[in-house]
């Protein structure tokens, strides 16, 4: 698991003494600012500042974003700062300077701290740049990548020291294949009874599942 939901968590119960109430809370007002992020790319992405008025009304009443608001689930924090980055690169790719590009670098390192599929948007931002931002301009682009670098840079570390094996940015995408390959799959981490996939395995595949993580990736 990536630290950046986990270490959220952390702070809040850290601060609270471990007050279920206030994380929840929390939750929901960061939900509550994802509304005013829509409303504010949309501002910059559209002419018509009507859009970005129903996109924010269509964000206010998503029944998944309200259900998990309501949950231990990382889904709210990650649409956060996944909002959050993309609204620092439209305002870098329309004015590039050094401060907007180190707003653009430590937003997309918390967003692949907290979600590390949203890599892939993070490349594709990049591409987008090179065809936004005048040649001259390029440079900036490094800090960008410097600054992300360095948010992500302490949980690599981490990993390599704790683990011993480098880099090693997510540790349980194995256990995907494993629970896969599990006849009775249901598609989930679950099965329908409640009982774990893992721990379903029929004997002979268990045989073959190592116990560490690393070896699981292997």
């Amino acid at each position: 698991l990536l630290p950046g939901y986990p270490f959220f968590c952390a702070a809040v119960y850290a601060l609270t003494g471990h007050s279920h109430t206030v994380l929840i809370l929390l939750q929901c007002a960061i939900a509550a600012l994802a509304c005013l992020q829509i409303r504010a790319i949309g501002l910059l992405a559209f002419p018509d500042p009507r859009v970005a008025e129903a996109a924010a009304w269509l964000v206010a009443f998503h029944p998944g974003l309200i259900h998990f608001s309501s949950r231990l689930y990382s889904l709210t924090l990650t649409l956060f700062v996944f909002l959050w980055a993309l609204w620092s690169w439209l305002i870098f790719s329309r004015s590039p300077n050094r401060r907007h590009a180190l707003h653009a670098g430590f937003s997309s390192g918390l967003t692949l701290l907290t979600r590390g599929t949203l890599s892939l948007f993070i490349l594709l931002m990049l591409v987008w740049s090179l065809r936004k931002i005048p040649r001259p301009r390029w440079k900036l682009l490094g800090i960008v990548c410097m600054t992300m670098a360095l948010v992500v840079a302490p949980w690599l570390v981490r990993n390599a020291v704790v683990l011993h094996h480098f880099p090693v940015f997510i540790t349980t995408s194995g256990q995907s294949f494993w629970q896969g390959n599990n006849p009775r799959s249901s598609g989930s981490s679950r099965l329908p009874d409640g009982s774990s996939a893992l721990s379903a395995l029929p004997e002979e595949l268990a045989r073959q599942l190592p116990r560490d993580e690393i070896g699981q990736n292997r």
